[in-house]
């Protein structure tokens, strides 16, 4: 049997659409502390952006990733793929917290 947190996503339509319909997927770049991974929605031209924490401290901590490395520009519309949540960045830097050893997953747009 699958717990939850797996179940979840497995079934998450948000996160299978980055495997099922994108393309250009790229590292974007990495360090010791942490890497990021970047691909294009092939119907919307949306933004998928995967940010990991690999500092070796269970804490939290932002990964930084500058929207001109993503073609982007501030204002960006932010979603959550996991917690399904929306949010902006206004700043030129969307520098998400990730928790030690860590993953998220964000799909930007143009705002």
């Amino acid at each position: 049997a699958l717990d939850d947190a797996t179940l979840n996503l497995l079934c998450n339509d948000e996160l299978l659409a980055i495997n099922q319909a994108s393309r250009n997927n790229r590292q974007v770049s990495r360090s010791a502390e942490d890497a990021v991974w970047a691909a294009q929605d092939v119907s919307s031209g949306a933004t998928y952006v995967a940010v990991f924490n690999l500092r070796d401290s269970a804490a939290a901590s932002p990964v930084q990733v500058p929207l001109a490395s993503l073609g982007l520009r501030a204002p960006v519309n932010v979603r959550d793929l996991w917690t399904h949540t929306d949010g902006a960045v206004s700043e030129a830097i969307f520098a998400p917290e990730v928790n030690g050893h860590g993953a998220r997953c964000f799909r930007l747009t143009q705002g």
